[in-house]
């Protein structure tokens, strides 16, 4: 929480000849990143996945035990009919 990882060649070239306040703006983890200056178009950078290894799992990320293999019953195969004369 609170931390977004973004390439850093292309956030200096936007930075790049900017003097003032850069507005950074984001809606959740996986959304671009939406950075204004004065009147100039907004410009979008996507965030790079990134495993920080300070980070709890949540409880859908926790891995579940895997079950223990249970041998299969042997199969018998069903004996053939004998069919009846036809009369």
């Amino acid at each position: 929480p609170g931390r977004t990882a973004l390439n850093y060649t292309y956030l200096l070239d936007y930075l790049s000849g900017k003097q003032g306040i850069v507005t950074l703006s984001k809606y959740d983890d996986t959304s671009p990143v939406v950075f204004q200056y004065r009147s100039s178009p907004r410009v979008l950078i996507m965030p790079l996945f990134v495993e920080w290894g300070d980070e709890k799992p949540t409880a859908s990320e926790e891995a579940e035990p895997e079950p223990e293999p249970v041998a299969a019953a042997p199969t018998e195969t069903p004996a053939k009919r004998k069919r009846k004369p036809k009369r």
